[in-house]
């Protein structure tokens, strides 16, 4: 289906205007935002998974990790900075 493929070509372009997001050693956005992004994504894969959009289905789980990476590098220097405790 063309879908697929241009659902998992937007989500390319996401994962790959996250990368410097997840290299740069300080500036993560919030836990909050990282776990509800997470969360919802994880959402979407199912749904995209039960659509048989297979493709669109490996992009948004690409997606998915990289917003629990950012969420645990975030919770990791909240830990630092002491404001998680």
């Amino acid at each position: 289906m063309w879908q697929d493929s241009l659902l998992a070509l937007t989500q390319a372009v996401f994962v790959a205007a996250m990368i410097p997001t997840i290299i740069h050693p300080t500036k993560k956005p919030t836990l909050s935002t990282s776990l509800l992004n997470t969360c919802t994504i994880f959402v979407v894969v199912i749904l995209y998974m039960t659509l048989n959009l297979w493709l669109s289905a490996l992009g948004a789980f690409v997606l998915l990790l990289e917003w629990s990476i950012l969420a645990y590098q975030r919770f990791r220097l909240d830990k630092k900075e002491g404001v998680v405790r």
